[in-house]
């Protein structure tokens, strides 16, 4: 074909041209008012495991979660500290994890009234999850809510002051109450 035949072809290639900028327009003129497409937000990460209450019942430690932990995320035992009365932080013997709760098993008994503190830190390996995959955050020494039954027992009114008389007898024979002149 040679160019004598593109001349009598009505359509001239500017035709295409034309409309394609016209079409380029429309579209042009369809962004500006309904805006770029733009992909929804992607659902905001699920936040991690939220420590609950601490609660110890003479052997047994137990830490409650917010959400089901994941039971097959059982950290070391070495990944805990527990402190009673302000003594150096030992590990517990043993950690269990069943659904909201984590149970560590202490080496001796913790008496009523003693204070007791916990701390966990998260662990490189294995640390505790909840069933979505969330990681528990690491946390400080916190105190525990104290259960124990069992404890030193309180001395009864009469032999507080069986004790009193006693401490006053002693400081009497020393001459520490009679050389003060007070009673």
């Amino acid at each position: 074909m040679d160019y004598r035949e593109y001349l009598k072809i009505p359509v001239t290639r500017w035709h295409y041209v034309d409309r394609l900028g016209q079409q380029l327009a429309v579209n042009h003129r369809r962004l500006r008012e309904v805006g770029p497409r733009v992909p929804p937000p992607s659902p905001a990460p699920e936040p991690a495991p939220a420590l609950g209450s601490l609660t110890v019942n003479g052997r047994t430690l137990v830490l409650t979660y917010g959400a089901a932990l994941d039971e097959s995320s059982v950290p070391a035992a070495a990944a805990f500290g527990v402190s009673v009365d302000r003594a150096r932080a030992t590990a517990p013997e043993s950690v269990e994890v069943s659904g909201r709760k984590v149970t560590l098993s202490l080496a001796r008994s913790v008496l009523a009234g003693q204070d007791v503190r916990v701390s966990y830190q998260r662990p490189s390996t294995n640390p505790l999850r909840d069933v979505s995959g969330n990681v528990a955050a690491s946390f400080g020494s916190r105190a525990v809510e104290n259960e124990s039954a069992e404890g030193v027992p309180a001395l009864p009114l009469a032999g507080a002051v069986v004790l009193a008389v006693l401490l006053m007898v002693g400081g009497l024979r020393r001459g520490g109450i009679a050389r003060s002149g007070r009673l």
